[in-house]
């Protein structure tokens, strides 16, 4: 649980679930917020330290009897709390001195540590883009077998990353009728122009992956692709329009701030990095006066862009279909790996079916929907215009709807179990 996002008014006395090890400490202070469990320790130590205790349990009674003392004899802590404490201190001393000795891996220009394993956690809005490249060079290394042994050994969390990874990795073999797996690889694919993170050689077969974090399939992601460039898929150039009609409103803020060079703005603004928007980003990023003002002007521009224009659906198909077709994704989830494809017919858009904020609502060739959303990647209203694409799932009331029209009866309230139950009767929504 990030530190940074407690707000003072939440702030909560806790006591680490180190069976009872007697430490109090804040919401507000250092700790370790364990995700899969909802609970908090004062410390990674004591977490790694009881996930290693319970597993040799059997090989160390002292442990043992000193947590059991501590947990199942709570009127008989005070006379024993000092030997006790001691105990289990010195095992933490143990282990941070074998995780401390694990060796590094270098990949590119980015190592890997036993911290590392952190990049699984959840990561802030800013971070993601850097969270998610470690975690896909993280995976790489570990199929590539270039991750020490002792790492799966001696840390519980890196042993469970590598144990979903393989069964992943026995279900993507399973899914494409392949019986030996001994002979595995994995390449990531870097650069703006793959759509792909990975490739995943089995026995010389290549399959291309994409890395989906914090999803148990592709439904549930705020995409699942990006297009860069979206004015050559549609009727009129929207980087030429915005910065005519909004770049001004976006300066008008402060007499101070200058309007970028237009010939400069229109070659580099679709990087995610803009030099001649560097003072407008930094302001963005210190002042949340000139942040809201920019956000308000970005959804009043691509609103009146959206009702203005159409989409080239012929042309953004192609794209779709090209760099979508044979995709496989790997999506993360509650420490477990997912694998999930796509129907390829999602990729071939047919006609519009309405304009939405800012988004075009498309209907796909099996009758199926494409959320196209336009959007900013870096800054609303400043850097890297693109596009958005997910399917777009009906409500929960239309979906109960369609049941209704088929015949299926619900015992089930969640959308994920809806679509699931519509899925396996091969019905569109």
């Amino acid at each position: 649980m990030s530190v940074d996002i407690i707000e003072k008014k939440d702030i909560k006395s806790l006591s680490c679930v180190y069976n009872e090890c007697g430490f109090i400490f804040t919401s507000a202070d250092p700790h370790y917020y364990h995700e899969e469990t909802d609970v908090c320790y004062c410390s990674e130590g004591c977490y790694e330290a009881e996930a290693e205790a319970e597993e040799e349990a059997e090989k160390d009674n002292d442990l043992v009897n000193a947590m059991g003392s501590m947990s199942l004899q709570p009127t008989k802590i005070e006379d024993n709390i000092d030997k006790n404490i001691k105990i289990i201190q010195k095992h933490i001393k143990k282990w941070n001195k074998k995780i401390n000795n694990l060796p590094s891996v270098e990949h590119n220009d980015f190592i890997i540590n036993y911290k590392s394993i952190n990049f699984f956690n959840i990561s802030s809005k800013d971070n993601n883009d850097d969270y998610n490249k470690n975690r896909e060079i993280i995976i790489c290394n570990i199929i590539n077998n270039k991750i020490d042994s002792n790492y799966y050994k001696y840390s519980p969390r890196w042993r469970r990353l590598k144990n979903a990874l393989d069964i992943y990795l026995d279900n993507l073999c399973k899914k494409n009728n392949i019986n030996n797996n001994n002979n595995i690889s994995c390449k990531i694919n870097a650069g703006r122009n793959n759509s792909n993170d990975f490739t995943i050689i089995i026995n010389e077969e290549a399959f291309v992956i994409e890395f989906k974090y914090n999803a148990r399939n592709v439904k549930e992601t705020p995409q699942f692709v990006s297009p860069m460039k979206p004015s050559q898929y549609l009727d009129m150039n929207f980087e030429e329009w915005y910065y005519d009609n909004y770049i001004p409103k976006i300066v008008s803020f402060d007499n101070n701030l200058d309007k970028p060079n237009r010939e400069e703005y229109l070659k580099h603004i679709h990087n995610n990095k803009v030099e001649c928007m560097k003072h407008l980003k930094e302001l963005y990023d210190s002042n949340q006066i000139f942040k809201k003002h920019c956000q308000k002007i970005d959804k009043e521009a691509i609103h009146q862009f959206i009702e203005m224009t159409n989409i080239n659906y012929e042309k953004l198909s192609e794209y779709l279909l090209k760099g979508q077709k044979n995709k496989i994704y790997m999506c993360y989830g509650r420490g477990n790996f997912y694998y999930d494809k796509l129907d390829e017919s999602l990729y071939k858009i047919i006609n519009l079916e309405k304009k939405e904020n800012t988004n075009y609502i498309c209907i796909t060739e099996k009758g199926m929907k494409l959320e196209i959303k336009l959007r900013f990647k870096n800054g609303c209203g400043l850097q890297f215009p693109a596009f958005q694409i997910k399917r777009r799932i009906p409500s929960i009331k239309e979906l109960q709807l369609i049941c209704q029209k088929n015949n299926i009866k619900l015992s089930c309230k969640l959308k994920k179990d809806i679509c699931k139950i519509l899925d396996e009767n091969n019905i569109i929504y």
